[in-house]
Protein backbone atom coordinates (compact mmCIF):
# COMPACT_ATOMS: atom_id res chain seq x y z
CA UNK A 1 0.00 0.00 0.00
CA UNK A 2 3.03 2.30 0.07
CA UNK A 3 2.27 3.86 -3.39
CA UNK A 4 -1.24 4.72 -2.22
CA UNK A 5 0.18 6.83 0.61
CA UNK A 6 3.07 8.34 -1.35
CA UNK A 7 3.76 12.04 -0.96
CA UNK A 8 2.74 12.81 -4.55
CA UNK A 9 -0.59 11.01 -4.16
CA UNK A 10 -1.24 12.92 -0.95
CA UNK A 11 -0.40 16.25 -2.60
CA UNK A 12 -2.82 15.47 -5.44
CA UNK A 13 -5.53 14.98 -2.81
CA UNK A 14 -4.70 18.11 -0.80
CA UNK A 15 -7.21 20.39 -2.55
CA UNK A 16 -10.04 18.18 -1.28
CA UNK A 17 -8.45 18.16 2.17
CA UNK A 18 -8.32 21.96 2.12
CA UNK A 19 -12.03 22.06 1.26
CA UNK A 20 -12.80 19.97 4.38
CA UNK A 21 -10.76 22.34 6.54
CA UNK A 22 -12.66 25.24 4.96
CA UNK A 23 -15.93 23.55 5.94
CA UNK A 24 -14.71 23.33 9.54
CA UNK A 25 -13.84 27.02 9.43
CA UNK A 26 -17.33 27.82 8.16
CA UNK A 27 -18.84 26.21 11.24
CA UNK A 28 -16.45 28.04 13.56
CA UNK A 29 -17.44 31.30 11.84
CA UNK A 30 -21.20 30.81 11.74
CA UNK A 31 -21.85 28.97 15.02
CA UNK A 32 -19.14 29.95 17.51
CA UNK A 33 -17.33 33.16 16.58
CA UNK A 34 -18.21 36.05 18.86
CA UNK A 35 -20.65 33.96 20.92
CA UNK A 36 -20.48 32.37 24.37
CA UNK A 37 -20.60 28.88 22.88
CA UNK A 38 -17.62 26.59 23.37
CA UNK A 39 -16.61 23.39 21.61
CA UNK A 40 -14.03 20.70 22.24
CA UNK A 41 -11.08 20.67 19.85
CA UNK A 42 -10.70 16.93 20.47
CA UNK A 43 -14.11 16.36 18.87
CA UNK A 44 -13.62 18.89 16.07
CA UNK A 45 -10.22 17.51 15.04
CA UNK A 46 -11.44 13.90 15.31
CA UNK A 47 -14.43 14.55 13.05
CA UNK A 48 -12.28 16.32 10.46
CA UNK A 49 -9.57 13.65 10.50
CA UNK A 50 -12.07 10.79 10.21
CA UNK A 51 -13.81 12.40 7.25
CA UNK A 52 -10.47 12.99 5.52
CA UNK A 53 -9.08 9.49 6.08
CA UNK A 54 -12.28 7.70 5.11
CA UNK A 55 -12.71 9.71 1.94
CA UNK A 56 -9.10 9.36 0.84
CA UNK A 57 -8.81 5.65 1.67
CA UNK A 58 -12.31 4.38 0.90
CA UNK A 59 -14.04 7.14 -1.13
CA UNK A 60 -16.61 7.34 1.69
CA UNK A 61 -17.57 10.50 3.54
CA UNK A 62 -19.85 10.41 6.56
CA UNK A 63 -19.66 14.20 7.12
CA UNK A 64 -18.98 13.84 10.84
CA UNK A 65 -17.99 17.52 10.73
CA UNK A 66 -21.69 18.36 10.44
CA UNK A 67 -22.66 16.70 13.73
CA UNK A 68 -23.82 19.01 16.54
CA UNK A 69 -20.71 20.21 18.41
CA UNK A 70 -18.70 17.77 16.24
CA UNK A 71 -19.62 14.87 18.54
CA UNK A 72 -20.04 11.67 16.51
CA UNK A 73 -20.48 8.19 18.03
CA UNK A 74 -18.04 6.70 15.53
CA UNK A 75 -15.11 8.98 16.39
CA UNK A 76 -15.65 8.32 20.10
CA UNK A 77 -15.64 4.59 19.35
CA UNK A 78 -12.32 4.92 17.51
CA UNK A 79 -10.83 6.54 20.63
CA UNK A 80 -12.14 3.70 22.79
CA UNK A 81 -10.83 1.17 20.29
CA UNK A 82 -7.33 2.63 20.55
CA UNK A 83 -7.55 2.47 24.34
CA UNK A 84 -8.74 -1.13 24.25
CA UNK A 85 -5.72 -2.26 22.20
CA UNK A 86 -3.64 -2.28 25.38
CA UNK A 87 -5.90 -5.04 26.73
CA UNK A 88 -6.41 -6.80 23.41
CA UNK A 89 -2.65 -6.99 22.90
CA UNK A 90 -2.45 -9.30 25.89
CA UNK A 91 -5.81 -11.00 25.46
CA UNK A 92 -6.54 -11.06 21.69
CA UNK A 93 -9.49 -13.38 22.16
CA UNK A 94 -11.50 -10.51 23.68
CA UNK A 95 -11.74 -8.63 20.34
CA UNK A 96 -12.38 -11.87 18.43
CA UNK A 97 -15.22 -12.66 20.81
CA UNK A 98 -16.84 -9.25 20.41
CA UNK A 99 -16.54 -9.41 16.62
CA UNK A 100 -18.23 -12.82 16.55
CA UNK A 101 -21.29 -11.59 18.43
CA UNK A 102 -24.41 -10.08 16.81
CA UNK A 103 -24.66 -6.30 16.80
CA UNK A 104 -27.55 -6.45 19.25
CA UNK A 105 -25.42 -8.31 21.82
CA UNK A 106 -22.40 -6.02 21.32
CA UNK A 107 -24.71 -3.06 21.82
CA UNK A 108 -25.62 -4.43 25.27
CA UNK A 109 -22.13 -5.55 26.36
CA UNK A 110 -20.20 -2.57 24.99
CA UNK A 111 -22.50 -0.01 23.33
CA UNK A 112 -19.74 2.55 22.75
CA UNK A 113 -17.87 0.12 20.48
CA UNK A 114 -20.87 -0.78 18.32
CA UNK A 115 -20.20 1.82 15.55
CA UNK A 116 -16.68 0.43 15.01
CA UNK A 117 -17.93 -3.11 14.41
CA UNK A 118 -20.79 -1.83 12.27
CA UNK A 119 -18.25 0.07 10.16
CA UNK A 120 -16.96 -3.30 8.97
CA UNK A 121 -20.29 -4.98 8.42
CA UNK A 122 -23.09 -4.77 5.84
CA UNK A 123 -25.64 -3.61 8.41
CA UNK A 124 -23.95 -0.26 8.98
CA UNK A 125 -26.39 2.08 10.71
CA UNK A 126 -24.71 4.98 12.42
CA UNK A 127 -26.29 8.21 13.55
CA UNK A 128 -26.66 10.99 11.01
CA UNK A 129 -27.71 14.49 12.05
CA UNK A 130 -30.89 15.88 10.51
CA UNK A 131 -31.08 19.08 12.45
CA UNK A 132 -29.30 21.19 15.02
CA UNK A 133 -30.16 18.97 17.98
CA UNK A 134 -31.80 16.01 16.32
CA UNK A 135 -30.33 12.64 15.37
CA UNK A 136 -31.91 9.83 13.44
CA UNK A 137 -30.69 6.40 12.32
CA UNK A 138 -30.13 6.16 8.58
CA UNK A 139 -28.10 3.61 6.62
CA UNK A 140 -24.63 4.73 5.49
CA UNK A 141 -22.58 3.33 2.66
CA UNK A 142 -21.13 0.21 4.21
CA UNK A 143 -17.51 -0.75 3.96
CA UNK A 144 -18.24 -4.42 3.30
CA UNK A 145 -20.53 -3.68 0.38
CA UNK A 146 -17.92 -1.41 -1.15
CA UNK A 147 -15.21 -4.06 -0.85
CA UNK A 148 -17.44 -6.61 -2.61
CA UNK A 149 -18.22 -4.13 -5.38
CA UNK A 150 -14.55 -3.26 -5.95
CA UNK A 151 -13.54 -6.94 -5.91
CA UNK A 152 -16.17 -7.58 -8.58
CA UNK A 153 -14.99 -4.62 -10.66
CA UNK A 154 -11.35 -5.73 -10.49
CA UNK A 155 -12.30 -9.30 -11.40
CA UNK A 156 -14.53 -8.37 -14.35
CA UNK A 157 -12.69 -5.27 -15.58
CA UNK A 158 -15.81 -3.15 -15.14
CA UNK A 159 -16.24 0.13 -13.33
CA UNK A 160 -19.67 1.40 -12.35
CA UNK A 161 -18.12 4.68 -11.07
CA UNK A 162 -19.79 4.41 -7.68
CA UNK A 163 -16.54 5.59 -6.11
CA UNK A 164 -15.03 9.01 -6.76
CA UNK A 165 -11.45 7.77 -6.93
CA UNK A 166 -9.28 4.70 -6.53
CA UNK A 167 -9.40 3.31 -3.01
CA UNK A 168 -6.93 1.45 -0.85
CA UNK A 169 -8.84 -1.74 -1.69
CA UNK A 170 -8.13 -1.24 -5.39
CA UNK A 171 -4.46 -0.78 -4.56
CA UNK A 172 -4.34 -3.98 -2.54
CA UNK A 173 -6.18 -6.01 -5.17
CA UNK A 174 -3.68 -4.88 -7.81
CA UNK A 175 -0.71 -5.78 -5.60
CA UNK A 176 1.34 -8.97 -5.75
CA UNK A 177 -0.14 -10.26 -2.49
CA UNK A 178 -1.31 -13.88 -2.67
CA UNK A 179 -5.05 -14.13 -3.28
CA UNK A 180 -5.38 -15.90 0.07
CA UNK A 181 -4.22 -12.65 1.67
CA UNK A 182 -7.04 -10.68 0.04
CA UNK A 183 -10.04 -12.21 1.74
CA UNK A 184 -13.01 -10.10 2.72
CA UNK A 185 -12.05 -10.31 6.39
CA UNK A 186 -8.49 -9.20 5.66
CA UNK A 187 -9.67 -6.18 3.67
CA UNK A 188 -12.15 -5.23 6.40
CA UNK A 189 -9.44 -5.43 9.03
CA UNK A 190 -7.16 -3.26 6.91
CA UNK A 191 -9.93 -0.66 6.67
CA UNK A 192 -10.34 -0.59 10.43
CA UNK A 193 -6.56 -0.45 10.94
CA UNK A 194 -6.20 2.55 8.65
CA UNK A 195 -9.04 4.44 10.29
CA UNK A 196 -8.26 3.38 13.86
CA UNK A 197 -4.54 3.93 13.52
CA UNK A 198 -4.83 7.30 11.82
CA UNK A 199 -7.65 9.14 13.53
CA UNK A 200 -6.51 9.17 17.15
CA UNK A 201 -2.83 9.80 16.44
CA UNK A 202 -3.42 12.77 14.12
CA UNK A 203 -6.12 14.12 16.43
CA UNK A 204 -3.77 13.94 19.42
CA UNK A 205 -1.10 15.87 17.54
CA UNK A 206 -3.60 18.57 16.53
CA UNK A 207 -4.95 18.81 20.08
CA UNK A 208 -1.42 19.08 21.49
CA UNK A 209 -0.62 21.85 19.01
CA UNK A 210 -3.88 23.69 19.71
CA UNK A 211 -3.30 23.77 23.45
CA UNK A 212 0.37 24.67 23.06
CA UNK A 213 -0.47 27.57 20.76
CA UNK A 214 -3.49 28.99 22.59
CA UNK A 215 -2.01 28.68 26.09
CA UNK A 216 1.12 30.63 25.16
CA UNK A 217 0.39 34.17 23.88
CA UNK A 218 3.91 34.64 22.47
CA UNK A 219 3.71 31.44 20.41
CA UNK A 220 0.22 32.41 19.26
CA UNK A 221 1.36 35.89 18.25
CA UNK A 222 4.36 34.69 16.26
CA UNK A 223 2.43 31.96 14.47
CA UNK A 224 -0.41 34.30 13.54
CA UNK A 225 2.02 36.93 12.23
CA UNK A 226 3.70 34.37 9.98
CA UNK A 227 0.38 32.99 8.71
CA UNK A 228 -1.06 36.47 8.02
CA UNK A 229 2.04 37.43 6.04
CA UNK A 230 1.83 34.21 4.01
CA UNK A 231 -1.94 34.45 3.49
CA UNK A 232 -2.86 38.16 3.47
CA UNK A 233 -6.28 37.51 1.90
CA UNK A 234 -8.27 35.47 4.39
CA UNK A 235 -10.79 34.56 1.69
CA UNK A 236 -8.22 33.85 -0.98
CA UNK A 237 -7.15 30.56 -2.51
CA UNK A 238 -6.13 28.02 0.15
CA UNK A 239 -2.37 27.51 0.39
CA UNK A 240 -0.75 24.34 -0.85
CA UNK A 241 1.00 21.90 1.45
CA UNK A 242 4.50 22.79 0.14
CA UNK A 243 3.74 26.48 0.67
CA UNK A 244 2.78 25.82 4.29
CA UNK A 245 5.80 23.57 4.82
CA UNK A 246 8.05 26.47 3.82
CA UNK A 247 6.84 28.56 6.79
CA UNK A 248 9.56 28.23 9.41
CA UNK A 249 7.53 28.86 12.57
CA UNK A 250 4.56 26.71 11.49
CA UNK A 251 7.07 23.99 10.63
CA UNK A 252 8.55 24.28 14.13
CA UNK A 253 5.08 24.08 15.70
CA UNK A 254 4.33 20.90 13.75
CA UNK A 255 7.61 19.27 14.86
CA UNK A 256 6.95 20.18 18.48
CA UNK A 257 3.38 18.89 18.50
CA UNK A 258 4.63 15.60 17.03
CA UNK A 259 7.23 15.39 19.79
CA UNK A 260 4.71 15.88 22.61
CA UNK A 261 1.89 13.78 21.13
CA UNK A 262 4.24 10.79 20.62
CA UNK A 263 2.20 8.99 17.96
CA UNK A 264 1.70 5.50 19.40
CA UNK A 265 3.04 5.23 22.95
CA UNK A 266 2.74 1.49 23.38
CA UNK A 267 5.97 -0.44 22.88
CA UNK A 268 5.89 -1.95 19.41
CA UNK A 269 7.51 -5.35 19.62
CA UNK A 270 9.94 -6.64 17.00
CA UNK A 271 11.41 -10.14 16.65
CA UNK A 272 14.14 -11.38 14.36
CA UNK A 273 13.56 -15.14 14.13
CA UNK A 274 16.89 -15.86 12.42
CA UNK A 275 19.60 -13.42 13.53
CA UNK A 276 20.88 -12.04 16.84
CA UNK A 277 20.33 -8.34 17.62
CA UNK A 278 23.19 -6.25 18.98
CA UNK A 279 22.27 -3.25 21.14
CA UNK A 280 25.16 -1.37 22.81
CA UNK A 281 27.02 -4.10 24.70
CA UNK A 282 24.08 -6.54 24.68
CA UNK A 283 23.56 -9.37 22.26
CA UNK A 284 19.99 -10.63 21.98
CA UNK A 285 19.59 -14.15 20.61
CA UNK A 286 17.19 -14.90 17.73
CA UNK A 287 13.46 -14.90 18.60
CA UNK A 288 13.98 -12.44 21.48
CA UNK A 289 11.24 -9.77 21.59
CA UNK A 290 12.56 -6.21 21.83
CA UNK A 291 10.80 -2.87 21.71
CA UNK A 292 10.87 0.84 22.53
CA UNK A 293 8.36 3.64 22.87
CA UNK A 294 8.70 7.11 21.34
CA UNK A 295 8.03 8.59 24.79
CA UNK A 296 11.61 7.79 25.85
CA UNK A 297 13.60 9.87 23.33
CA UNK A 298 10.90 12.55 23.05
CA UNK A 299 11.09 13.26 26.80
CA UNK A 300 14.85 12.86 27.24
CA UNK A 301 16.20 16.10 28.79
CA UNK A 302 19.67 15.41 27.37
CA UNK A 303 18.13 15.75 23.89
CA UNK A 304 15.25 18.18 24.51
CA UNK A 305 15.96 20.51 27.47
CA UNK A 306 12.88 21.10 29.61
CA UNK A 307 11.11 18.30 27.68
CA UNK A 308 7.63 18.91 29.09
CA UNK A 309 7.51 22.43 27.67
CA UNK A 310 5.84 23.11 24.32
CA UNK A 311 8.65 25.10 22.72
CA UNK A 312 8.74 25.45 18.91
CA UNK A 313 11.96 27.47 19.20
CA UNK A 314 13.94 24.29 19.76
CA UNK A 315 13.30 23.51 16.06
CA UNK A 316 14.49 26.88 14.79
CA UNK A 317 18.08 27.55 13.72
CA UNK A 318 18.55 30.49 16.12
CA UNK A 319 16.12 30.60 19.08
CA UNK A 320 14.86 34.11 19.72
CA UNK A 321 15.27 35.92 23.00
CA UNK A 322 11.54 35.47 23.59
CA UNK A 323 11.86 31.69 23.62
CA UNK A 324 9.72 30.10 26.36
CA UNK A 325 12.62 27.70 27.05
CA UNK A 326 14.58 29.18 29.93
CA UNK A 327 16.32 26.00 30.99
CA UNK A 328 20.06 25.74 31.27
CA UNK A 329 22.06 23.42 29.04
CA UNK A 330 22.24 19.90 30.47
CA UNK A 331 25.43 18.02 31.14
CA UNK A 332 27.12 16.17 28.30
CA UNK A 333 25.75 12.65 27.86
CA UNK A 334 27.72 9.47 28.00
CA UNK A 335 28.74 7.68 24.84
CA UNK A 336 26.01 5.15 25.67
CA UNK A 337 23.28 7.68 24.91
CA UNK A 338 24.84 8.60 21.59
CA UNK A 339 25.18 4.96 20.59
CA UNK A 340 21.56 4.24 21.57
CA UNK A 341 20.29 6.62 18.90
CA UNK A 342 23.02 6.19 16.32
CA UNK A 343 20.91 4.40 13.69
CA UNK A 344 18.19 6.80 12.58
CA UNK A 345 16.59 8.10 9.42
CA UNK A 346 15.67 11.74 8.80
CA UNK A 347 12.02 12.24 7.73
CA UNK A 348 11.81 12.80 3.98
CA UNK A 349 8.90 15.22 3.89
CA UNK A 350 10.55 18.29 5.41
CA UNK A 351 10.83 21.33 3.17
CA UNK A 352 14.46 21.97 2.14
CA UNK A 353 14.15 25.67 2.96
CA UNK A 354 13.54 24.88 6.63
CA UNK A 355 14.97 21.53 7.65
CA UNK A 356 15.26 20.88 11.40
CA UNK A 357 17.40 17.85 10.58
CA UNK A 358 20.32 20.28 10.44
CA UNK A 359 19.76 21.55 14.01
CA UNK A 360 21.73 19.87 16.77
CA UNK A 361 20.53 18.48 20.08
CA UNK A 362 22.30 20.62 22.72
CA UNK A 363 23.87 17.74 24.64
CA UNK A 364 24.59 15.15 21.98
CA UNK A 365 25.65 17.25 19.01
CA UNK A 366 23.48 15.01 16.81
CA UNK A 367 20.81 16.34 14.48
CA UNK A 368 17.58 16.92 16.37
CA UNK A 369 15.17 15.10 14.05
CA UNK A 370 17.10 11.88 14.55
CA UNK A 371 15.35 11.68 17.91
CA UNK A 372 11.88 12.52 16.60
CA UNK A 373 10.16 9.18 16.00
CA UNK A 374 6.35 9.59 16.19
CA UNK A 375 5.97 7.54 13.00
CA UNK A 376 8.63 4.98 13.82
CA UNK A 377 11.53 4.37 11.48
CA UNK A 378 12.71 1.96 8.84
CA UNK A 379 10.64 -0.51 6.80
CA UNK A 380 7.96 -0.73 9.49
CA UNK A 381 7.44 3.02 9.79
CA UNK A 382 3.90 4.38 9.79
CA UNK A 383 2.31 3.98 6.38
CA UNK A 384 0.33 7.21 6.67
CA UNK A 385 3.02 9.67 7.73
CA UNK A 386 2.76 11.67 4.47
CA UNK A 387 -1.00 11.93 5.00
CA UNK A 388 -0.53 12.97 8.63
CA UNK A 389 2.06 15.64 7.84
CA UNK A 390 -0.06 17.15 5.07
CA UNK A 391 -3.10 17.29 7.34
CA UNK A 392 -1.16 18.87 10.21
CA UNK A 393 0.10 21.69 8.00
CA UNK A 394 -3.28 22.30 6.33
CA UNK A 395 -5.34 22.12 9.53
CA UNK A 396 -3.12 24.27 11.72
CA UNK A 397 -2.21 26.74 8.96
CA UNK A 398 -5.75 27.40 7.74
CA UNK A 399 -7.52 27.37 11.12
CA UNK A 400 -5.06 29.48 13.11
CA UNK A 401 -4.75 31.97 10.25
CA UNK A 402 -8.45 32.63 10.37
CA UNK A 403 -9.42 32.53 14.06
CA UNK A 404 -8.32 33.50 17.52
CA UNK A 405 -9.37 31.04 20.21
CA UNK A 406 -9.67 31.32 23.97
CA UNK A 407 -9.35 28.37 26.33
CA UNK A 408 -12.37 27.50 28.44
CA UNK A 409 -11.72 25.66 31.73
CA UNK A 410 -8.79 23.81 30.17
CA UNK A 411 -5.36 23.08 31.62
CA UNK A 412 -2.44 20.71 31.31
CA UNK A 413 -4.41 17.91 32.94
CA UNK A 414 -6.58 17.87 29.79
CA UNK A 415 -3.56 17.35 27.51
CA UNK A 416 -0.52 15.95 29.32
CA UNK A 417 -0.05 12.19 29.03
CA UNK A 418 -0.37 10.27 32.30
CA UNK A 419 -1.18 6.78 30.99
CA UNK A 420 -0.41 4.58 28.02
CA UNK A 421 -3.30 2.73 26.40
CA UNK A 422 -1.65 2.23 23.03
CA UNK A 423 -2.22 5.97 22.55
CA UNK A 424 -1.38 8.61 25.19
CA UNK A 425 -4.17 9.32 27.69
CA UNK A 426 -4.39 12.52 29.78
CA UNK A 427 -5.65 12.68 33.35
CA UNK A 428 -8.85 14.48 32.36
CA UNK A 429 -11.30 13.37 29.69
CA UNK A 430 -12.69 16.89 29.17
CA UNK A 431 -10.41 17.72 26.24
CA UNK A 432 -9.31 21.15 25.01
CA UNK A 433 -12.41 23.33 25.17
CA UNK A 434 -12.35 26.72 23.47
CA UNK A 435 -14.42 29.66 22.38
CA UNK A 436 -13.89 31.63 19.16
CA UNK A 437 -13.21 35.31 19.68
CA UNK A 438 -14.94 37.97 17.60
CA UNK A 439 -13.19 40.48 15.33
Amino acid sequence: MNPFFSRQRILNYSSYAASRVARLCQRFESEYKGTSKVFCFNDAWASLTTDMINYYSFAISYNFQDYPDFVAPFTNSIKLLAQSLHLVGHFPWVLSLLQSLPDSVVGILNPAMLPVFQFQNVSLHLLQPTGKNELTGLPFKEITAQIKRIVHEEATGTNDKKTDHKTVFSEMLKSDLPRAELSLDRLKHEALSITGGGVDTIKNALVTASYGIISNPEIYKRLRAELVEAMPDINGKPPTVPELESLSYLNAVVQECLRLSYGITQRLMRIDPHNPITFQNHRLPPNTPFSMTSYIPHRNPLIFPNPGLFNPDRWLPTPSSSSPNNSTAPEQPSSTLQKAYSTTITPTNLNPSHNPSTFLAPATGRTLTKYLVPFGRGPRACLGQNFAMAELFLDLGMVFRRFEFELFETGERDVKMVANYFAPIPKSANGVRVGVQGN
